[in-house]
């Protein structure tokens, strides 16, 4: 069994500083550490060795100083480390991360990939779920839980969710996205330093992962770092708290209650009167049948109907509309159901478009990402809006 983990050196969290011309984090002379979900899947993946035979490498992209991270999980237990690094890499998104990364993962072949559900100086935890299309693997994303089936040959996983959990089975080879709970956070001491500090990682430049590549693949260095990421930083904005700070001392549960719940009431009143919102709801131009440029809203739903992120997205896209002069189409991941696509309607969508998954599995499946993603290749909307949940992340 070989297990590989992805590993990312990052800012420390608290000393992190941006620059607002260039729109990225400031790295240099900034402390790093290994990024902390990648570390659990670490040391959960030493713990799921259970043979001389079984191995874990660790791969990292990023500049020399990575080394360091990489030494950290060997002195952690890791067998091997990888380091992509190169300059064609630099300004590299998720996308083009994941296509470095993906290469670097098909060179070493393993059966199980482990990756943290996201980094500390990025959030957007995308790179798994991207490494697992790229390779055409099955993923299984927020993680709190990880084993190998009694004959090694799929993993059993607790994959947490906005409702409670899952216990899902995959069979192998397969990634996962790992989240708090997977494994107690260990740090190396001296003596595993010591040794770490012996065993040297390897590193991998682009033309090696090009060389290396699958058949067919083209030695194009565009499709890494800035020239290969289709995505960028519009802006940096600053989020300073306005809380009020009311704090609620001496009452009972149910006092307590009463006094949130009034103190609720008058600040929406409150900021009503500010905005200068009227009684009822906003009414916005709609453009049904404006194909060109639609906005599509993949809905999300719950034991009890529509989930409320649905209505919000529904309500965003309306607004966007306003600029594009386009339709908003729900898409409606569900046997057919006229009670919710009414609704839908009512809530701004001019038309919904209905994926009935019941035998083609799960939301999070790999097949409705497939018939989804060939719907928005047929559609070519202008933009499609996912819910930020465990789901809707997956699906994305």
């Amino acid at each position: 069994m070989k297990i590989a983990v992805c590993m990312k050196y990052v800012p420390i969290i608290a000393r992190i500083q941006f620059d607002y011309e260039a729109k990225t984090i400031i790295r240099e002379g900034v402390p790093s550490e290994v990024n902390p979900f990648d570390l659990l899947g670490l040391v959960r993946a030493v713990e799921l060795k259970n043979s001389p035979d079984d191995e874990v490498v660790v791969i990292s992209m990023g500049p020399p100083a990575a080394s360091e991270g990489l030494t950290n999980c060997v002195a952690l237990g890791a067998d091997r480390a990888v380091l992509v690094t190169d300059r064609a890499l630099a300004g590299s998104d998720t996308l083009a991360t994941s296509r470095a990364l993906s290469l670097a993962l098909r060179r070493e072949k393993p059966d199980l990939i482990i990756c943290g559900r996201n980094s500390t100086d990025g959030e957007t935890g995308q790179v798994g779920p991207e490494i697992a299309e790229l390779m055409g693997l099955p993923h299984i994303s927020s993680v709190r839980k990880l084993d190998l089936s009694d004959d090694g040959k799929s993993v059993i996983a607790e994959r947490m969710t906005d409702e409670g959990f899952q216990t899902l089975e995959c069979g192998l080879p397969a990634l996962v996205c790992v989240t708090e709970g997977v494994a107690p956070e260990l740090y190396p001491n001296k003596e595993q330093m010591d040794r770490a500090q012996g065993i040297p990682a390897e590193e991998v430049t682009c033309a090696d992962l090009l060389a290396d590549g699958p058949a067919g693949s083209t030695g194009d260095l565009t499709q890494f770092g800035a020239e290969g990421s289709p995505t960028w930083v519009d802006e940096i904005r600053l989020v300073e708290p306005n809380r009020l700070g009311v704090l609620l001392e001496d009452a009972t549960p149910e006092d307590a209650a009463k006094q949130v719940a009034e103190s609720l009431r008058k600040r929406l009143a409150e900021l009503a009167a500010e905005s200068g919102a009227g009684s009822g709801p906003a009414s916005l131009p709609r453009y049904p049948g404006g194909k060109e440029k639609s906005i599509w809203v993949v809905a999300e739903t719950t034991r009890q109907g529509l989930a409320h992120v649905t209505l919000e997205m529904l309500g965003k896209a309306r607004e966007l509309t306003q600029n594009t002069k386009s339709e908003v189409v729900a898409v409606l991941i569900a046997p057919q159901q006229d009670s919710t696509i009414a609704e839908l309607a009512s809530q701004g969508a001019d038309r919904v478009l209905v994926l009935d998954n019941s035998q083609i599995g799960p939301v999070y499946g790999m097949a409705v990402g497939r018939v989804l993603a060939e719907a928005v290749r047929d559609g070519n909307p202008y933009a499609v809006l996912f819910a930020s949940t465990a789901d809707g992340r997956d699906l994305a």
